[in-house]
């Protein structure tokens, strides 16, 4: 069996929408299991941070005919809208993220989107501005949530763990 990293898994792991408790335990789950685990599983079952793991796929992730290295910054802005989306950021804090994820990287949407919205919301007394802004904003984001979605399907086994009842996953 070959296992490869993958743009998404990479893009996931940037935006955070992967935690430490989900990587390393996935991690030495493939050392335990493969004869001849790659090097970056190893680093990567090593890593207790971001940009250590990160650093441990990195290097050998490829582009493929489904994601190209041009899609990473799309992809995990995909992922920090996910992690609003199922709860790990509420709206001020995704406004927040996004924007500097944004601000230096080779994104289409400009970091002044997300903080004029984040303005908008801190400024207003309409509790209908949090709806008015999550719908602009899915509907500007469709493609990199829906990409984002797609990517999350080829490394399941590790979100699985994120939704586990118990809270330590359930392995894979």
């Amino acid at each position: 069996m070959e296992i490869k990293p993958t743009l998404p898994l990479l893009a996931a792991i940037e935006a955070e929408y992967i935690k430490s408790t989900q990587w390393i335990p996935w991690a030495d789950f493939i050392i335990q299991t493969m004869d001849e685990p790659p090097m970056w599983v190893i680093d990567l079952s090593l890593s207790s941070d971001y940009e250590k793991a990160y650093a441990a796929i990195a290097p050998d992730t490829k582009s493929d005919h489904d994601f190209k290295s041009n899609d990473l910054p799309e992809l995990a802005l995909g992922f920090i809208y996910l992690r609003f989306l199922e709860g790990d950021v509420p709206l001020k804090k995704f406004l927040f993220l996004a924007g500097d994820y944004t601000d230096p990287s080779d994104c289409s949407i400009d970091c002044e989107y997300f903080y004029d919205h984040l303005n908008n919301l801190e400024s207003s007394n309409n509790s209908k501005t949090g709806l008015k802004i999550i719908a602009d904003i899915e509907n500007q984001l469709k493609k990199k949530i829906d990409l984002a979605k797609r990517g999350r399907l080829l490394f399941k086994e590790i979100t699985e763990q994120r939704h586990a009842p118990d809270g330590q996953g359930r392995g894979v």
